[in-house]
């Protein structure tokens, strides 16, 4: 699957209610509203995709961004990635997505050393999200 068909799945399946409640809880725009339950099947077809995880990222949509975390190759996940990818998230479920992915990943105990002692409260939850997950 390329980027553009990802995007216009994530585009068919979201919801406008979906993406109000999404936007309530603090979720960046842009995004499309999809539900975990769309993007967890979603996942399933895709299943460890990492250079579309680096292109969903790089749309800055939000939906992407979760996809990405879900679907990136924690084994091919590297501290340039990582450190970009906790520095651009503004939303706790991201975040939490992206603690969980460098936890699985090689660089776990470095990345959670840096970034719990982070000034910047998203990178800092990555950090925490990481000790949790490990």
């Amino acid at each position: 699957m390329d980027v553009a068909t990802a995007l216009a799945e994530l585009a068919a399946a979201g919801s406008e209610q979906t993406r109000k409640t999404y936007l309530r809880h603090g979720a960046p725009e842009p995004l499309f509203g999809v539900s975990f339950a769309a993007l967890g099947a979603l996942t399933k077809r895709v299943r460890v995709d990492h250079d579309l995880a680096l292109g969903l990222w790089a749309t800055g949509n939000t939906d992407a961004r979760t996809l990405a975390a879900m679907v990136a190759d924690p084994a091919r996940l590297d501290e340039v990635t990582a450190d970009a990818w906790a520095s651009s998230c503004r939303y706790h479920t991201v975040s939490d997505l992206v603690a969980a992915l460098v936890a699985r990943a090689p660089i776990a105990i470095d990345r959670m050393a840096q970034w719990v002692a982070s000034p910047d409260e998203y990178v800092a939850r990555c950090g925490w999200g990481v000790m949790a997950n490990l």
